[in-house]
């Protein structure tokens, strides 16, 4: 890549905004557009300059948010003037291809895992930094330093613009159907993230379902040096502690010292919380369950639930659920989909109530608590949150909102 040449910066959220301040402070010529309006009155007028093929041509290469699609008329132009079209990770590594980088990715879970082995490697002395998906873009964290780990949640958006980028230590959790509106097919799915693999770094890979065990096959095949294979966890939280210990070890850090860390970490929020008890009933906010499979561990671990469930519903709807319902004892349907969901719970026999929004959602679930049998009131939606919300954090809080306002003496 010619650094001479300008390089264009598509999109103005958290990663744009950190990329394009991160080149400019390093006196790059950069450019930068989105397509929204509202974002582009916030831009730097310096930075403005509206996208196409000419102004393309001459660019070194186009970085893009993850969330714009291909079809994007932007992208669309940069390619057909062979440019290339990267994510922030991709031009991050690109500065910094010495950098130890551990890359953790998975259709569910991956936020938990890794923040978990950023703790562990802090307790053992390490200099961390930890970011990607999980919130803090690559250009906003610390240069790193000889010796820093950098610990990078990835998702498919990202990996399938990140052409050279091969972690020190790859990650998977799992594979199941997710954004398949983007993707088109679950092969195609899966092939993202088995390009994370293609280099000669350590694997770490949970082989618990169909399509991490051919990634880690096909690892195995291609002769990456130092193959973990993670299987047969009692729960979701055991799994990600076994990745966590696997992962750490290749770093590094001594089994035992590992283990000795995990009893300090503490999970994140929106991802089975616990958010109050009232009467000896559990609120859980579970609001990171964007799909039916992030679901699954929540409804296997807690007895007697009432279920608030709904939004934007993904590929396959609650299907893959249809064996995990023993524990719920009624349900609380939210979001836009709410007819089809109201009549798959009839079929499965479980009581349901259509209640539309959060607060109707947590007042009808508390009454019915109130009725007895009942323990646990669960948020975990199966849902993406962006009928009624921004994102699951919005939509998580509104829950732990809606609690703390919920009248227990009525």
């Amino acid at each position: 890549m010619d650094l001479e040449k300008t390089i264009a910066v598509l999109g103005w959220g958290v990663s744009g905004r950190a990329t394009y301040a991160f080149l400019k402070a390093r006196g790059q010529k950069v450019i930068a557009w989105d397509d929204q309006p509202a974002a582009r009155e916030k831009m730097p007028a310096e930075a403005l300059v509206q996208m196409d093929e000419t102004v393309l041509a001459s660019c070194a290469c186009l970085v893009t948010s993850p969330g714009i699609p291909d079809d994007n008329h932007i992208i669309i132009a940069a390619q057909r003037q062979g440019i290339e079209v990267l994510c922030d990770v991709e031009l991050w590594h690109r500065f910094y291809p010495e950098a130890k980088t551990i890359g953790i990715t998975g259709t569910n879970g991956k936020s938990t895992l890794t923040a978990m082995v950023t703790h562990l490697l802090e307790r053992a002395g390490y200099d961390v930094r930890m970011g990607g998906n999980i919130g803090t873009p690559v250009f906003d964290m610390p240069p790193p330093q000889e010796g820093t780990w950098t610990v990078l949640e990835l998702s498919s958006f990202q990996i399938e613009r990140c052409p050279t980028f091969r972690p020190t230590i790859a990650a998977l959790l799992n594979i199941t159907p997710d954004h398949l509106d983007r993707h088109k097919t679950m092969e195609r799915y899966a092939a993202i993230k088995a390009s994370l693999f293609e280099g000669q770094g350590d694997a770490v890979i949970a082989t618990d379902d169909i399509w991490t065990q051919q990634i880690a096959q096909m690892v195995q095949v291609s002769g990456q040096r130092f193959l973990s294979r993670i299987h047969g966890a009692a729960s979701a939280q055991q799994q990600n502690q076994n990745m966590a210990i696997a992962i750490a070890e290749k770093a590094g850090v001594s089994q035992d010292d590992a283990q000795n860390a995990l009893a300090s970490f503490t999970a994140l929020p929106h991802r089975q919380e616990h958010v109050a008890a009232h009467s000896g009933v559990a609120f859980v906010n579970d609001s990171k369950a964007t799909n039916a499979e992030a679901s699954r561990a929540a409804l296997r671990g807690y007895q007697d639930i009432v279920w608030i469930v709904g939004g934007a519903p993904k590929e396959g709807g609650l299907q893959a659920l249809e064996q995990d319902l023993t524990h719920v004892r009624a349900a609380c349907v939210i979001g836009a989909d709410t007819a089809s969901f109201m009549r798959w719970l009839a079929d499965h026999n479980i009581p349901a109530t259509h209640c539309g929004d959060m607060a109707r959602a947590v007042d009808s679930a508390w009454r019915i608590a109130k009725q007895g049998d009942v323990k646990t009131i669960l948020l975990s939606p199966a849902c993406a949150s962006y009928d009624q919300y921004l994102n699951f954090v919005q939509r998580g809080d509104d829950f732990k909102n809606c609690v703390q306002a919920l009248d227990t003496q009525s």
